[in-house]
């Protein structure tokens, strides 16, 4: 019997040989740089999934604090979660001190609070046809300096 042996340098072996190195180093930084890619928009899209819900968060507490405002009336004499009512009497504004909520809608002090409401009435002279009207204010981080809080304002006209 006779057995064949194959030599490494027989050229049978050489068409069946893997790939080269030039190969697998360029086919490496593809990867790696499709992977890197990948990684960036994970980020950005983390980064802007976070700015939406405090954006979400804002809009609901201006829509809670809205509710409230004209469930009170405009001749309401009692504070509603913490706001002084729409002076009765003429003034070009008015504006109310701040009240902070946390993340609940509920409200708290500023050191534990993750968005700070401000609400500005605007009141028209005594028979004028115009209504009142509400600027309420949401304003996040709290803490942060008012130069460095992202700010979401809305216009309520208050109708008596």
């Amino acid at each position: 019997m006779k057995s064949k042996i194959l030599s490494m340098s027989s050229p049978a072996s050489s068409e069946c040989a893997g790939f080269s190195l030039v190969e697998v180093v360029l086919a490496l930084g593809i990867t790696t740089f499709v992977l890197l890619a990948i990684v960036g928009l994970l980020a950005a899209g983390t980064r802007d999934s976070k700015a939406s819900a405090e954006r979400f968060d804002a809009q609901r507490l201006a829509k809670l604090v809205a509710a409230d405002l004209l469930s009170s009336g405009t001749n309401a004499t009692t504070p509603i979660l913490g706001f002084t009512p729409a002076p009765a009497v003429a003034a070009d504004k008015a504006v109310t001190s701040p009240v902070y909520f946390d993340g609940e809608s509920e409200t708290c002090i500023q050191s534990q609070a993750k968005n700070v409401v401000m609400v500005c009435y605007f009141i028209p002279p005594t028979g004028s046809l115009l209504p009142k009207i509400a600027s309420i204010t949401v304003a996040w981080p709290a803490q942060a300096a008012a130069t460095n809080q992202t700010t979401l304002e809305w216009e309520l006209p208050l109708v008596p």
